[in-house]
């Protein structure tokens, strides 16, 4: 999801030469462009702004890619490793300077980080957003480190995601819970909670059902959100008793507390007909993440 927040751009070419000056207290740099998120959008935006640069032969950069996680592109950082990355819709041709294809998790994110050498891309990363004041040519820009940058054009690229929800029950912050799941080969013998009903949840847990005791949480009755190939996959595996593969549909984490002894958790289930209690070595969340509203409707 990407907006100009300006509506139509004006005539006049937005990237100019010189840095606009804001006349107010506490501005710690100022752009003439501020790009915010480092998705494939924001990557793009900035990328096309740089070749702007190189084209006038400036040299300071007129832009700004404010992103506020550690690394760019933060949604196919949460990926499993190995996922695939499609390119679609394919009949749109690709018009951007930042290369891509589709391809496995780790060679996108190979791919962007090299562009964003090679274009010189000027990023400035854990930089969170948290407020947005001004209008057209005089935007402020607050971060959540204190400082403030000023821009005349603003590019919001914070796509849909937003930061993942968390389980909403006591014991939620515990070790052992987690809200990704990087490689599921890191993990072998344990027993394992995913929670979720998604596409995310489904591909992680069958590939932790490869070395694991795995049981997915589904709060609904069916797997109405994934695609048809995870969902003819996640019914396979459930039905398959040489599998220690176990779903409990209609359910929901009631609570999580640390154990001494064996597994490090316990799990309570809240479920038809009774609450059940699981021993499990981690709680991997994949549930539906926050969507960014409350920072749109609060510009």
């Amino acid at each position: 999801m990407t907006y100009n927040i300006l509506g139509r751009l004006p005539a006049r070419e937005p990237v100019r030469g010189s840095r606009p000056h804001y006349h107010g207290a506490g501005v710690s740099d100022q752009y003439t462009i501020a790009i915010i998120g480092a998705g494939p959008a924001g990557l793009s935006a900035a990328g096309r702004a740089a070749q702007l640069d190189r084209a006038a032969n400036r040299t300071a950069a007129s832009y700004i890619l404010l992103e506020g996680s550690p690394a760019p592109a933060k949604t196919i950082q949460r990926y499993q490793k190995g996922k695939h990355v499609m390119d679609e819709p394919g009949f749109l041709d690709l018009r951007s300077d930042l290369r891509f294809a589709a391809g496995a998790r780790e060679q996108v994110l190979e791919g962007w980080g090299g562009d964003i050498g090679r274009l010189g891309i000027n990023i400035r990363y854990s930089a969170e957003v948290v407020k947005i004041q001004g209008q057209r040519g005089d935007f402020r820009i607050q971060l959540a480190d204190g400082s403030t940058v000023g821009c005349e054009q603003l590019v919001l690229a914070i796509g849909l995601e937003g930061n993942p929800r968390k389980l909403g029950a006591p014991g939620e912050d515990l070790p052992g819970i987690q809200y990704q799941l990087d490689n599921p080969r890191d993990y072998a013998g344990e027993t394992i909670l995913v929670v979720g009903a998604g596409d995310s949840a489904i591909e992680n847990a069958l590939a932790l059902a490869e070395q694991n005791t795995v049981w997915i949480i589904n709060r609904g009755k069916e797997f109405s959100r994934a695609k048809e190939a995870n969902l003819n996959a996640v019914i396979v595996a459930i039905n398959d008793r040489r599998r220690r593969f176990s779903c409990a549909y209609e359910t929901r984490i009631g609570q999580i507390a640390a154990r001494d002894n064996g597994p490090p958790l316990e799990v309570t289930l809240v479920m038809r007909p009774g609450d059940q209690r699981i021993a499990c070595h981690r709680v991997i969340a994949r549930v539906r993440s926050a969507s960014p509203r409350s920072f749109l409707a609060s510009i």
